[in-house]
């Protein structure tokens, strides 16, 4: 695979760190926008020519439509975004919602992922295509207790993936979605480290708890993610589809 210009929104979330270093190893340049918890980790990395990160508050939708238009005047074109903003943020049963909470569960991942993706498309678009890939959530396919707009957003994120896939194809512009699992990120660690000392079970028993929820009883990495999006980065043949990466999870739920 060529040495590709990729854009990628979060790259230092638990998923998106992972993808990041091994794209910076591999030698492509990457065009980083994440908020100011970004920045310690651009210390790492700003050294690189390869990389090159900009700071964006994702919740301020013009500043990232800013952002994406001055972009297009520091760099000639890019091959894909690869976008990774989002977060479920809160717990709480259908009914004890506030329209706040709803709305800052939609803006962090939907709102972002449309700016993004519509501002890459048009770029995309006066430079002869490229791969959009976005990152949903089994919990977009199947509901999860207490995420209800979690499950709305990620939902909302793979129709995105599908409607820029249809308009983007006479452009040479493919969109894709996957949906993963539960992915085994240093905050879900840290997470289920917690939750097992609140319920008096320790961290293995916790982790025998999610390998019971899918077929091949394993766990996801963050790691194991790179070959899917590798494949929906350079493919031109797959569109318009969202990829369930869960051990099989959402087969029998």
């Amino acid at each position: 695979m060529k040495n590709k210009t990729i854009i990628m929104v979060s790259p230092f979330g638990g998923i998106g760190q992972s993808l990041s270093e091994e794209y910076i190893h591999r030698g492509w340049n990457i065009i980083g926008i994440g908020g100011a918890n970004s920045i310690e980790h651009y210390r790492e990395y700003g050294k690189r020519e390869n990389f090159h990160f900009y700071e964006v508050d994702h919740l301020q939708p013009e500043t990232l439509i800013d952002l994406f238009r001055e972009l297009r005047g520091l760099h000639e074109q890019i091959d894909g975004m690869v976008h990774l903003t989002g977060g479920s943020i809160i717990s709480k049963s259908a009914g004890n919602i506030s329209l706040e909470d709803y709305r800052q569960v939609i803006d962090l991942n939907l709102t972002t992922a449309y700016v993004a993706g519509q501002e890459a498309f048009n770029w995309m678009k006066e430079k002869g295509g490229g791969n959009l890939v976005f990152f949903g959530s089994t919990t977009g396919l199947v509901p999860s207790k207490k995420k209800l707009p979690y499950a709305v957003a990620k939902a909302g994120v793979h129709m995105l993936a599908r409607a820029l896939a249809l308009e983007g194809a006479e452009f040479g512009i493919v969109s894709n979605a996957i949906a993963p699992g539960y992915v085994m990120t240093e905050r879900h660690i840290a997470e289920l480290k917690k939750k097992g000392e609140s319920k008096g079970k320790s961290y293995k028993e916790m982790l025998a708890q999610i390998k019971k929820k899918n077929p091949m009883q394993g766990l996801l990495w963050p790691n194991d993610l790179i070959p899917i999006v590798d494949l929906l980065l350079s493919t031109k043949t797959i569109t318009g589809e969202v990829i369930s990466v869960d051990l099989g999870q959402t087969t029998v739920m």
